[in-house]
């Protein structure tokens, strides 16, 4: 069903991978999506702004 949903509505990897994460955790994992997209308009600024937010997430994984 993820595969049909994914394709059907857009962002497949954010339809899927959650799915995913959940039959093999049998519902104990969490999920957070970051994405960067538009990375051909990116700016340095805008890119150091998510890398720092990943970074701030990545800090709070075993909160």
């Amino acid at each position: 069903m993820a595969l049909v949903n994914g394709a059907v509505h857009g962002d497949p990897p954010r339809k899927m991978i959650p799915d995913d994460l959940n039959l093999l955790s049998e519902g104990q994992a969490k999920f957070t999506y970051l994405a960067r997209y538009h990375m051909n308009i990116a700016t340095p600024e805008s890119l150091k702004k998510f890398k720092d937010k990943v970074a701030l997430k990545m800090r709070n994984l075993s909160a």
